[in-house]
């Protein structure tokens, strides 16, 4: 009777001690879900800061090629200026697969795709009025600032963009 109470007791206490280890490594578990969890979400957020940056630098490439082929007339630099606005596309839409669940970043990225779409056709139209009336009358429009008020909106959603991720 002694040995059974005995044995009873131990196998209680292997119980409780298998019980606790049990909650550890669940709780320990649970922890690493958590802090893997905010890894990804780290590094997601990294990528979409990159990616917009990445934008940005290809915005600036294509303004950048644009004007110089409108001076030097050099085929290069328009098929430079093309591969800064494919890349573009390119980068805007891997930016809404990495922000897919957040529905004010599409919102965002949708104005975003709005004026690029304005700024291809600006470029477009920029060239033709180049080849058909010359430097002068670019200059002209330019002083309009149509131009400037496009990058400057553009820049206010890649910032809006950024900020969003930054929190």
């Amino acid at each position: 009777m002694i040995d059974s109470t005995i044995e009873r007791k131990v196998l209680w206490g292997f119980g409780l001690a298998l019980l606790f280890v049990l909650g550890l490594t669940l709780l320990a578990y649970s922890g690493m879900q958590s802090a893997w969890q905010a890894m990804q979400a780290t590094k997601n957020t990294q990528h979409v800061l990159l990616q917009i940056a990445t934008l940005r630098s290809q915005i600036n490439a294509s303004e950048a090629n644009q004007r110089a082929y409108l001076i030097s007339r050099q085929p290069q630099l328009l098929r430079e200026r093309n591969n800064a606005l494919a890349n573009i596309r390119h980068i805007a839409a891997e930016l809404k697969a990495l922000t897919v669940a957040d529905t004010a970043q599409q919102g965002r990225l949708a104005q975003l795709d709005r004026a690029l779409d304005e700024r291809t056709a600006l470029l477009d139209d920029n060239i033709e009025l180049v080849r058909s009336k010359g430097l002068a009358a670019l200059a002209l429009f330019l002083d309009e600032g149509g131009t400037q008020r496009l990058l400057e909106r553009e820049e206010r959603i890649l910032v809006a963009l950024g900020n969003k991720e930054s929190r």
